[in-house]
């Protein structure tokens, strides 16, 4: 698990949407490459990681796909914060 969640966080750009999910959940991959300023696919690769390392979770609503931290998201975000 502890191998998983460092995967999770071993790229600057899974940090970026940690960072953004926790000041606004329920993000779209559309809304989070927009504000971390990069493209979809790169989003959503890296989303995808996430997901697999239980450090965000996904729910849909009709088309929409929202994304939010899990309580191992927020967790290793504050070790991030507590690290840096």
């Amino acid at each position: 698990e502890v191998e998983k969640i460092g995967k999770g966080l071993a790229n600057h750009n899974r940090i970026k949407i940690l960072l953004v999910l926790d000041k606004e959940p329920g993000m779209t991959l559309f809304d989070i490459a927009g504000e971390i300023k990069t493209n979809f696919r790169n989003v959503s690769e890296h989303s995808r990681k996430l997901v697999a390392a239980g450090l965000i979770s996904k729910k849909y609503k009709g088309q929409a796909v929202e994304h939010r931290l899990t309580q191992r998201g927020k967790e290793a975000l504050r070790f991030c914060r507590m690290i840096k």
